[in-house]
């Protein structure tokens, strides 16, 4: 029988390190609520000084600036995308996916700004790209037009695909992967 609350043995070998990656990149307010988890108590230290100094941890957050500080240096200028070719629905297509990478108004250099920014946090990062499921099958492309099916891509965490054992991740040769839900 499949356990739904189970959790992936990657997802809790490396929860831990998510979180403490998280919170330092993040510094700030998130930081200063979970400073008991990076300062640790001394020896013999009384409760109420120990916590007289997690009410004035303070964290310098020079991690956070050197991630966006990389992010912003590979993403200094947008790319240039040509689409060429006899198929306008094609380059209408591709021209909207880079003007919203996923239905909500994102463009897609931005996107993957904020995918690489993850990957430097968590380790990698993941995209997915879905068509919705629709309950018939067109003939024609304006037929699926007509219904107003966009793709949507989404930022997939490796918290989100290592929570539980339902994701199989198989790279292929050629750098792409493919992900499915069970």
């Amino acid at each position: 029988m499949f356990d739904i609350d189970g959790e992936h043995p990657d997802y809790v070998a490396r929860k831990a390190m998510w979180k403490k990656y998280r919170d330092l990149y993040t510094g700030g307010e998130q930081f200063r609520i979970n400073a008991q988890d990076y300062l640790i108590r001394r020896q013999r230290e009384p409760g109420d000084v120990y916590a007289e100094r997690l009410s004035r941890v303070f964290y310098e957050n020079y991690i956070g600036s050197i991630v966006d500080w990389y992010a912003a240096t590979l993403f200094d200028r947008e790319p240039v995308l040509t689409f060429e070719g006899p198929n306008e629905a094609g380059k209408k297509f591709f021209c909207a996916l880079v003007e919203d990478a996923d239905q909500k108004g994102t463009q897609l250099a931005d996107f993957f700004r904020r995918q690489f920014i993850e990957g430097l946090i968590a380790g990698a990062s993941y995209t997915l790209v879905d068509f919705p499921r629709v309950p018939v099958r067109f003939g024609t492309r304006g037929e699926e037009d007509a219904w107003g099916l966009h793709e949507r891509t989404s930022s997939i965490t490796p918290q989100t695909i290592s929570l539980t054992g339902t994701w199989t991740i198989e790279a292929a040769s050629n750098g792409w992967c493919c992900g499915q839900g069970r």
